[in-house]
């Protein structure tokens, strides 16, 4: 439902905050740092009604544009609504200013302390503390920063998908993305004139090699699951797609595959809603046309439920090498066992390389040392 006051969108006034001789972490120094921020609203008396939101990591001072205004999330009527660019994006100061692959390193402490100041200094708040601060994903991440280090200058803080560091995931992806990106000749060691795209781009043989690896890694870590199931006397179909959201991919299978059923694990029932199942295993409830069964983890004297047997049962199990996966093939060699005929299509989801040309791929033991260390 579209808000009240669709026409009263407020017209924001555009800004920029300079910090001269801006000391980073790194202990490198920005001569001059200009944070980009826009207004809408007005500041009252007090100086007490300023929200300030703070851009997530391909956003900028402007993306939160339809949440801003009279009786939306972000209320003008009754607060003054500053939103700003971080360092390195929007029309903050960034690598593409000239500096490139000389502009120092700078992390999500720098820009807190960089909006710390434009609130205090720039907005001239001084002392009052904001009516809130808000922010997603890198945003999230910065208000975080900012509600430890800084207390008393902010009274509310909204984090939408807030972490208090980095995940393995978001920094391999960066990573590989970089190198992918460094492949280009044009690169040259970051001072490039124009867009290094050579390396992000994969030719007919370099995706048929990236599958046959996916389904090198497939079979091994379904290795396990194949020789339960082979030796619950069940014949064994593997699959292999690739697929960036394992949901998505494993409702698409049954489809494909015109399974009645599809079996997972879950770790279970807990008290957090939606996210009781798993990401994962609540999508793959609401994309798929077949019957879905679940196997949590068990209980003290617990029994599996068996269906009733209506013919042969075509299944997709779906498996990713945990134990949650385990007890969902133990599950399916329970319904051998007794006697329901069955036709077994496994299914591993492997995680899509965008796209780039793969140097190497990394054994899981590989992994393990390195997200275990």
């Amino acid at each position: 439902m579209a808000p009240e006051h669709q026409d009263d969108r407020p017209v924001g006034t555009e800004a920029v905050f300079d910090l001269a001789d801006f000391r980073l972490e790194s202990g490198q120094t920005l001569a001059r740092l200009r944070i980009a921020h826009v207004v809408y609203g007005r500041m009252n008396a007090a100086r007490d009604n300023v929200i300030l939101i703070m851009p997530g990591t391909s956003n900028t001072r402007l993306s939160v544009y339809e949440s801003i205004g009279p009786g939306r999330a972000f209320d003008t009527d009754r607060f003054c609504v500053v939103s700003s660019d971080a360092i390195g994006g929007g029309a903050s100061t960034q690598p593409g200013d000239g500096l490139g692959a000389a502009f120092p390193e700078y992390g999500i402490r720098d820009m807190v302390r960089a909006q710390v100041a434009l609130v205090r200094d720039g907005l001239g708040l001084g002392a009052t503390p904001l009516a809130a601060l808000a922010g997603a994903s890198m945003g999230a991440f910065q208000a975080l920063e900012w509600a430890i280090h800084h207390p008393a200058t902010l009274r509310a803080a909204i984090l939408q998908v807030p972490a208090v560091r980095a995940g393995q995931v978001i920094r391999q992806t960066t990573r590989r993305m970089r190198e992918m990106i460094e492949l280009d000749p044009k690169w040259q060691g970051g001072r490039y004139t124009e867009q290094p795209l050579d390396g992000l781009r994969v030719t007919p043989s370099q995706r048929a090699e990236t599958e046959r690896h996916a389904e090198q890694a497939a079979a091994a870590v379904t290795a396990p699951a194949r020789a339960r199931l082979k030796s619950a006397g069940l014949t064994v179909h593997l699959h292999a797609p690739l697929a960036s959201d394992p949901a998505v991919a494993i409702a698409a299978a049954a489809r494909k595959h015109h399974a009645r059923e599809i079996v997972m694990g879950t770790r279970g029932m807990t008290a957090v809603g939606n996210l009781a199942l798993g990401s994962i295993a609540y999508k793959v409830i609401h994309l798929a046309h077949q019957a879905v069964t679940l196997v949590p983890r068990p209980r003290k004297g617990s029994k599996v439920r068996l269906p009733a047997s209506r013919g042969a049962l075509r299944v997709l199990l779906a498996v990713d090498g945990s134990a949650h996966a385990a007890r969902a093939t133990a599950y399916v060699c329970a319904l051998q066992e007794a006697g329901v005929p069955l036709e077994v299509h496994l299914l591993n989801v492997q995680p899509r390389v965008v796209s780039g040309n793969v140097r190497r791929f990394i054994s899981q033991a590989e992994i393990n040392a390195y997200f275990l260390k």
